[in-house]
């Protein structure tokens, strides 16, 4: 069943009569003289009249409805349609102007921006003697940009097909050398139909893409065809095509040259399509739109036909959530409400790196991130293209997993023993892009670990420590603190990430750890070292003796962290690691 039934196609049969109807009665009239847009009627004279509404030419472009009476036989009577773009009036050429339809343009410099906008109606066209084809045809030359076009050079045909009489059978037809011939696009494993997909309004339609070739003999009077390429894109469901046409042209020029991979072409076949088809240098001066008519009687149509160019970006997409349900990561967005959304795009980051495309052409708005890394910290936001692929700004940003903080611990320190306390120097480090604000809100947390493996048992101790102010990007701070640690009993403390909060999180502890271990060594009375001493214990103390001549240095490593406070000039050499005291 065609597609003729819906509310618009009924309404604009309903009301056509009412409206001021102009009567084509050339070949061509010129209906827009400065893009330029024409009709053409090249059987205005042959009992099928073509008429349109002057006045609905600024909105609708090219519409036109055509009578059509077959006056007998079954050859193609001609292509009654609207016409974007360079035309030519009775001897006179009228080329395009490219600021108003986007033509002429070459191939090599056709954007997306560029769109057709179509949409046909059929009346009383579905009888079994009635043959017609609704199509696009591009108007290709290798001229320059404004001369006119020669039919008879042109080389390579591109023509859209949106409704016909009937379903295609997409059978090949062989080569017997006799004529024209063609192939299918097809799959090159399963040999189905390699289908080219548009979408509109979150549905898909699908068209075969046809290559039509010629073979002659070389006493035809058609040989000159032989060195041409046509191309035809045929939906593949007559019954479901697509409501209208808004849809970029370079999408279906550039597929011409993509499908190719997708036809079993010898050797030849290949050498001539590599060479004709979307030539980068041939240039578009004109498409039209309308009906190849054969047999019976119908009236037909285009409801609109224009072009447009489009370089406004589409809303950014809202609300955007994001879930984990074990390692998958559901993201959820509102509906694109722009009249000319075409599809999404999802960009993420992990663990604080580049945001990169991890998904593309998505037409609804869910998506599934699947095997994502407990540990890793994820980041994610959509941007929405219309038809012209003109990206929006990012939406928000939603965030899962650990998140990173942007202060870090770079070192600890053990600065000096107590009886009951010990105190280190720590050293935290923004390494986030932005001025971290008021350090005074800033927490610190210390697990106290007895077999050095921080588990949900261990003893967590948050600290508040003496910073204030702000610090920049890439910029350290550098502060003392004493830990309020009973030594009752062997410990071994690990210090902890920063948290805006002052809560130490799990996720902070997996990436924010610095590890400083401390054995509590029991010592008793005053203790003297002398000689070389090994590294790796250490004792708190109440009295050294140092014994002078035996050790020199300028400061005492303990695991590589110098010890500050000693007395000035007290020693002659550097880096002496020492044993000081023992362990009981």
């Amino acid at each position: 069943m065609l597609k003729k039934s819906t509310f618009i196609t009924v309404f604009f049969l309903m009301t056509y009569s009412l409206k001021a109807q102009t009567v084509v009665n050339a070949f061509n009239t010129i209906i827009e003289p400065t893009i330029p847009m024409a009709l053409t009627n090249p059987l205005y004279d042959e009992g099928s009249p073509m008429s349109y509404n002057p006045a609905d030419v600024a909105t609708k472009g090219a519409a036109f409805s055509l009578t059509y009476t077959n006056q007998g036989g079954t050859n193609f009577d001609g292509y009654p349609s609207g016409k974007i773009g360079s035309i030519k009036l009775r001897g006179d050429y009228y080329a395009a102007d490219s600021s108003l339809s986007g033509m002429p343009v070459q191939i090599k410099n056709l954007k997306h921006l560029l769109r057709f906008n179509w949409d046909t109606f059929q009346q009383s066209a579905s009888d079994i003697s009635d043959v017609w084809w609704a199509t696009i045809n591009v108007i290709f030359d290798a001229g320059p940009a404004d001369v006119e076009p020669d039919p008879l050079a042109r080389d390579y045909d591109l023509v859209i097909q949106h409704v016909s009489y009937e379903q295609d059978d997409f059978k090949d037809v062989p080569n017997n050398g006799k004529g024209r011939y063609w192939y299918f696009a097809r799959d090159t494993i399963t040999q189905q139909l390699k289908p080219f997909t548009l979408h509109l309004n979150g549905q898909s339609y699908e068209w075969a893409v046809r290559y039509k070739f010629f073979n002659y003999p070389a006493d035809s009077a058609n040989a000159y065809q032989n060195d041409k390429v046509h191309i035809k894109f045929i939906p593949m469901n007559n019954n479901d095509t697509i409501p209208f046409f808004d849809h970029s042209l370079k999408s279906f020029v550039d597929a011409t040259k993509e499908y190719l991979q997708y036809l079993p072409l010898t050797t030849a076949e290949r050498e001539l399509a590599d060479q004709k088809v979307a030539d980068p240098d041939l240039w578009i001066k004109g498409i039209a739109a309308g009906y190849e008519v054969y047999e019976g009687s119908f009236t037909v149509g285009n409801l609109f036909f224009y072009t447009s160019q489009d370089t406004t970006a589409p809303a950014a997409p809202q609300n955007l959530t994001c879930s984990l349900a074990g390692t998958t990561v559901n993201l959820d967005w509102d509906d694109a409400t722009d009249a000319d959304f075409e599809h999404y795009s999802v960009y993420r980051s992990v663990n604080m790196g580049a945001f990169v495309k991890v998904a593309d052409s998505l037409y609804s708005s869910q998506w599934q991130d699947v095997n994502v890394s407990p540990n890793d910290q994820y980041q994610y936001f959509i941007s929405a293209s219309d038809r012209s692929y003109n990206a929006s700004t990012p939406s928000d940003t939603c965030s899962l997993g650990c998140q990173k903080p942007d202060l870090v611990i770079t070192h600890a320190m053990i600065q000096k023993f107590g009886s009951d306390q010990i105190t280190v120097q720590v050293e935290v480090l923004n390494v986030g892009y932005a001025t971290v604000q008021n350090l005074e809100n800033v927490a610190l947390g210390i697990h106290a670990s007895a077999d050095q493996v921080i588990g949900a048992a261990d003893q967590l101790i948050p600290l508040q420590y003496p910073l204030s102010g702000s610090l920049a990007p890439g910029n350290s701070n550098t502060f003392s603190i004493e830990l309020p640690v009973e030594w009752t009993s062997d410990k071994h403390f690990r210090l902890l990430g920063i948290d805006y909060n002052q809560v130490v999180d799990e996720c902070q502890e997996q990436n924010n750890m610095f590890p400083l271990w401390v054995k509590k060594c029991k010592t008793t009375g005053p203790l003297s070292i002398s000689g070389t001493l090994t590294s790796g214990l250490y004792a708190s103390n109440d009295a050294i003796t140092i014994e002078p001549g035996t050790v020199f240095a300028d400061n005492v490593l303990i695991l590589g962290r110098a010890i500050t406070g000693l007395p000035a000039n007290a020693f002659d050499k550097q880096n002496v690691n020492l044993l000081i005291g023992s362990c009981l």
